[in-house]
């Protein structure tokens, strides 16, 4: 992706964010630009022209407020750049907020946004783009992505349901009192469960940083806790690596080290990929 399409569509997201549509779509969308609707979405359509991708967000808006794009990875689609991440609205009948994932593929040209596409996922995306190969790599980025958000949700379950049986923790000496092996879907909850029990209710693992190299993803986790003896509040960093089959995680090692974690999936730190 050039550098400019980039900015254009990280800067078309803040606008939108900031509630600034009018000059989002003056300034940076063409003005017969054309937006592809999701077909499962009660505004599905095409719309073509800057006051009917207009007319579309007003629709929205009845629907709902405080609509917000969250971007976790903008990746090179050739032609078009691939915005994946989540929307989370508030509806206006019930005040839920609601967060599901959520993608868009923009063309940029001369400058201008010429067409958007809405997809499920990044997934969706880049296999109805032709890059499947991309596509498994952000595949297993959301299979991590997912399996924190349902930690952090403390969707138990769920969260073991992104381990496959056969699962493999390999936890180092420096990252715990309590380094080893475990071997097993139950054993590795087990161990996480001790781990997040040591701590205060609010503890929580904020991503910032996700690698995907090959089948495997590298994860810089910020760990956000307060002792539940101590009272101490904490930020610790580790970074975790996922080998990922099956959109299952089969093997899951701790680090301190960023360099280690990389070194484990196979990767450089000089050659890794830039994360989400």
């Amino acid at each position: 992706m050039s550098r400019e399409g980039l900015e254009i569509v990280k800067n078309a997201v803040e606008r939108f964010n900031s509630g600034d549509l009018d000059s989002m779509l003056g300034d940076l969308y063409a003005p017969a630009a054309v937006w592809h609707s999701r077909e499962d979405e009660p505004d599905t359509g095409v719309y073509r022209g800057r006051e009917a991708i207009r007319e579309m967000a007003r629709m929205w808006g009845e629907m709902f407020e405080d609509i917000r794009f969250e971007i976790d990875d903008f990746i090179d689609a050739g032609e078009f750049v691939v915005a994946a991440g989540s929307i989370s609205v508030r509806t206006r009948a019930s005040e839920a907020v609601v967060r599901e994932p959520y993608a868009w593929a923009t063309k940029v040209h001369d400058g201008k946004v010429v067409e958007v596409r809405e997809y499920r996922n990044g997934r969706e995306a880049l296999n109805a783009l032709g890059l499947s190969g991309r596509a498994m790599s952000q595949g297993n980025v959301e299979v991590v992505r997912e399996h924190f958000e349902n930690t952090n949700a403390r969707r138990f379950e769920a969260a073991m349901q992104g381990y496959d049986p056969g699962v493999v923790l390999v936890v180092s000496e420096d990252v715990a009192v309590d380094p080893g092996v475990y071997r097993g879907a139950e054993a590795v909850g087990a161990w996480f469960g001790s781990w997040i029990a040591t701590f205060a209710p609010n503890y929580r693992l904020d991503v910032a940083e996700l690698i995907p190299v090959d089948d495997a993803v590298v994860a810089a986790v910020d760990h956000r806790a307060v002792g539940r003896r101590s009272g101490v509040e904490v930020t610790t960093r580790y970074y975790n690596a996922y080998w990922i089959r099956q959109g299952k995680i089969v093997r899951l090692e701790l680090f301190r080290e960023r360099s280690a974690a990389l070194e484990a999936v196979g990767a450089s730190p000089q050659d890794a990929p830039a994360g989400s």
